[in-house]
């Protein structure tokens, strides 16, 4: 099968794929996306991939046996793409669709990446991976209102879709009811899981929160909150902060500094994945706070080293990542009293402690490893392709 794929997308992790081999450009950077073409073509089909890069100033075509990549510039002026709906970046995608004959094109998310796809062939799959009308909700502004236009667009023209969680789907089909939507969560490789054996460290509980980004969303505020109260009673544990506007003398520890939450606190920032897994395996409990997930990857990943996690039990797909609270614990992640008891709870029991550990690495083992997700999304594009008529 020839498939296509407008999206984000980690180049230079694909250069293995490329003729030359010599790929400098980074791309938008996302490895879901980079997962899913690596299966596609290890399953011995053609990839014809349309993305961006924000430091190329012309087009660039990378070529290899399997694997095709048009690769457009992205400009890096936001205010000014965002106020022309990023025309240049999507009349970019559209002329290289125009130039292939594909199976299949499934385009991810709703924005720019999308409506090209749209535009190519009506009849091209919409992965939805997370809800327009809540970000805005959350964080209203004219540059996010600006991308709930595009998103808007995509959900109404749009014929088929799939998501990442139950949580999307049900949104897409309280705007669409008549909607068949297959649910395609994310992938993780086999080679991802941890199957060494991990314990509770009793003596000095290590707690991680893991965002990019310090806003209302994210939750971060109250993570720090909470933390200083746990520490009163758990005066040995630690909290360390991964992930951009995470790190010393960014947005959360300027504030932790204004509010005085910074005692026993590690301010790490950004770190890349394979860092971010090592830390996870080292660490004792991952809280996350966020107050809407479309997916929640970071929940995954954690559980995949056997680190129990506490997610918020109205926060998006949480509660259907953590099976409903039976793969990880839930919390109303405003209310300090259930996030405190529950995480005293956890790091001071090791019997309980081993339950969710075991509990999330198995649920997370045998529904989100990449080869099963890819045969669901092979499945999918088989269905659709019948009505894929370029």
């Amino acid at each position: 099968m020839r498939i296509g794929i407008s999206a984000p997308i980690t180049i230079n992790e694909l250069k293995e794929y490329i003729y030359d081999g010599d790929c400098d450009i980074e791309g938008l950077r996302s490895p879901i996306i980079t997962r899913l073409v690596k299966e596609f073509i290890k399953e011995n089909n053609q990839v014809v991939v349309f993305t961006l890069d924000r430091e190329i100033t012309k087009p660039r075509l990378l070529k290899g046996e399997n694997l095709t990549i048009y690769v457009g510039p992205y400009r890096k002026k936001s205010i000014v793409k965002k106020f022309d709906f990023y025309l240049n970046e999507r009349e970019f995608l559209f002329e290289c669709m125009k130039k292939e004959k594909m199976d299949i094109l499934n385009a991810h998310w709703t924005y720019e990446f999308a409506l090209p796809a749209i535009k190519y062939n009506l009849n091209s799959i919409i992965t939805v991976r997370d809800w327009g009308p809540r970000i805005f909700a959350l964080n209203p502004s004219p540059v996010i209102l600006k991308r709930l236009i595009l998103d808007r667009y995509t959900v109404y023209k749009g014929r088929f879709f799939s998501s990442n969680s139950e949580y999307i789907a049900k949104k897409l089909k309280s705007k669409r009811p008549n909607l068949d939507v297959k649910v395609i969560p994310n992938g993780l490789n086999s080679a991802s899981f941890n199957n060494n054996d991990k314990s509770l460290n009793l003596t000095r509980p290590k707690i991680i929160a893991i965002n990019n980004g310090f806003d209302n969303v994210k939750n971060v505020k109250n993570i720090l909150r909470f933390f200083k109260e746990i520490n009163k009673d758990l005066p040995q544990a630690t909290l360390s902060l991964i992930g951009k506007e995470n790190g010393r003398n960014e947005k959360a520890h300027h504030w932790a500094q204004e509010n005085n939450c910074c005692e026993n606190v590690n301010f790490v920032g950004y770190l890349d994945y394979q860092k971010v897994m090592e830390v996870c395996r080292n660490s004792d409990l991952l809280i996350h706070l966020s107050r809407e997930e479309s997916f929640g990857g970071v929940l995954l990943e954690a559980m995949a080293q056997k680190l129990p996690v506490i997610g918020g039990v109205d926060s998006g797909a949480v509660p259907w990542l953590l099976n409903y609270g039976e793969a990880g614990m839930l919390v109303n992640v405003d209310d300090i009293d259930d996030v405190k008891e529950k995480t005293i709870r956890i790091l001071t029991d090791s019997e309980l402690w081993d339950k969710y550990s075991t509990s999330g690495f198995n649920y997370v083992y045998n529904n989100f490893r990449i080869e099963e997700i890819t045969k669901k999304y092979l499945e999918y594009y088989e269905e659709v392709s019948i009505n894929f008529k370029k």
